[in-house]
């Protein structure tokens, strides 16, 4: 185990400790886990902190490990105790509002469901697709107690969405977000000046003609 930092200064602390360890016939060798590391980790807590940090300021994992000098699999593993670590600490409080929405990414082939805390501006759940069961599950994180005093969902508008909404979340008024709605409303809106130049042009009559973004975004 070592306390390893960044580069520049690239300074490695090594710490050779002698964990008091047993050997049983029945559970194998077992050691204690020492206050100043994790469990199985080669890292101490202070540097998983800062790496916690460092992931924070970077947009990929990647580059994180480039710039602690670690590979690619040791940092995503200490972003995954970090985050195990946070959900013992969660506390059942009450969530009154609460969000779900679709993510896209990797070229928009593959999508996430997001479940976040409105009021306290985090993420709660994430899960693969976006269908009834993922929006399901991330709801399933929440205790049947949180469930039941959510006062309002702001979620896609995905039927899938809507169905998971009322089934987990029955108290709860089920609120569109303002960026799905001004999409249906522009799509709409389009429509309309489509078919109304379609008629005048027919009439040779071009006022409408080339003013699709005045009429979309003004």
């Amino acid at each position: 185990m070592f306390q390893a930092y960044p580069k520049p200064a690239s300074v490695r602390s090594p710490i050779l400790p002698r964990l008091p360890r047993s050997r049983c016939a029945e559970h194998g060798v077992k050691t204690i886990v020492p206050p100043w590391a994790g469990k199985h980790s080669r890292f101490t807590l202070l540097f998983e902190a800062f790496a916690v940090e460092v992931l924070q300021a970077c947009r990929t994992v990647k580059a994180a490990a480039a710039l602690l000098g670690l590979s690619w699999d040791a940092v995503q593993t200490i972003m995954d105790r970090a985050v195990a670590r946070g959900l013992e600490r969660r506390e059942a409080t009450p969530i009154k509002h609460i969000g779900i929405d679709a993510k896209s990414f990797g070229r928009g082939q593959d999508s996430i469901t997001v479940l976040t805390d409105l009021d306290g501006s985090r993420v709660l759940d994430v899960a693969p697709e976006r269908t009834q069961v993922a929006a399901g599950s991330v709801l399933a994180t929440l205790t049947v107690e949180q469930r039941q005093k959510v006062c309002a969902v702001a979620a896609d508008m995905l039927p899938a969405y809507a169905q998971a909404v009322a089934t987990q979340t029955p108290n709860a008024e089920r609120v569109h977000d303002k960026f799905h709605v001004a999409k249906h409303l522009g799509e709409a809106v389009d429509q309309v000046r489509r078919a109304e130049n379609k008629a005048l042009q027919a009439e040779d009559d071009d006022r409408l003609k080339g003013t699709r973004q005045l009429w979309l975004f003004t």
